[in-house]
């Protein structure tokens, strides 16, 4: 009995949503972030928290102190 041929590629990762920032596709299985109700790309979340909070607030949390020179 002939078996029927099998794919090159194994069958791509549901889709699971849209990056909030970019608009790309998230994939069952890949890396994403979760801020505030919105997913994002690893790459694209510091672009988008800049935008959304402001270089000073990510400095704020990243330990980063306002001085007088």
């Amino acid at each position: 009995m002939i078996e029927p041929e099998r794919p090159l590629l194994p069958p791509e990762p549901p889709l699971r949503g849209r990056c909030a920032w970019c608009g790309g596709e998230l994939y069952a299985g890949n890396g994403a972030l979760l801020h505030d109700g919105a997913a994002l790309h690893p790459e694209c979340a510091l672009p988008y928290l800049c935008d959304r909070l402001g270089a000073g607030e990510i400095a704020r949390c990243c330990g980063c102190r306002r001085i007088v020179l």
